[in-house]
């Protein structure tokens, strides 16, 4: 299954088997993802926990004394609900379009199932309830989703955003003013001028 991951969500799996190494743990559990997705490499999920009020610390807190299995001798095994959580992000992802499992739809896998470890630690800390914790998160996703695929529309059509302050944004209407063009139009002219150079 783990081919059908983004190299994040990849890296974010290993990292998790790492956790569970480090606490002693013999099976790969979610509160494992979870604090594999709370590093920073992880991105805008970490990001979007680290503004829940989830952090590592936090996590690790909750689960001292907690024993998810016995001390690691081999290959480390996913638990019941890690399997769970896998499979829910799969339909996350296919829920969406996506080609790959991506470290958002771990994040909706986490927060699927509301007797989840994980899942309680999140809803916990952010002090939302599951339902509006999942929304919130949805909607997090549907705005990027709908960003990347409307700049992709935009590439498509030979459309290139330009993001401007306002002091170049200013300076760039003044240039354009005093040659007479619009300001799509001049910085056409000086970007395929720049390219012939």
């Amino acid at each position: 299954m783990l081919e059908k991951f983004s190299d994040n969500s990849r890296t974010v799996i290993a990292r998790a088997s790492d956790e569970a190494r480090r606490l002693g743990n013999d099976q790969i559990g979610t509160e494992h993802v979870l604090l594999a997705l709370l590093d920073p490499a992880a991105g805008e999920v970490g990001q979007f926990l680290a503004a829940c009020n989830v952090t590592a610390d936090g996590v690790r807190a909750q689960l001292a004394g907690h024993v998810l299995g016995g001390s690691p001798a081999g290959e480390l095994t996913f638990s019941a609900a890690a399997r769970a959580l896998l499979e829910r992000s799969l339909a996350e992802a296919r829920r969406y379009g996506a080609k790959q499992i991506r470290t958002e739809h771990l994040l909706l896998g986490l927060v699927g199932d509301d007797s989840c470890g994980a899942a309680q630690i999140i809803t916990s800390a952010a002090g939302l309830d599951p339902e509006a914790l999942r929304m919130r998160i949805r909607r997090v996703i549907r705005n990027r989703y709908l960003a990347e695929r409307a700049r992709a529309a935009q590439i498509a059509a030979g459309y290139i955003a330009v993001k401007l302050d306002a002091d170049q944004r200013e300076r760039c209407q003044a240039a354009a003013s005093a040659a007479g063009l619009s300001i799509e139009e001049w910085i056409k002219q000086v970007a395929l001028a720049a390219a012939s150079s």
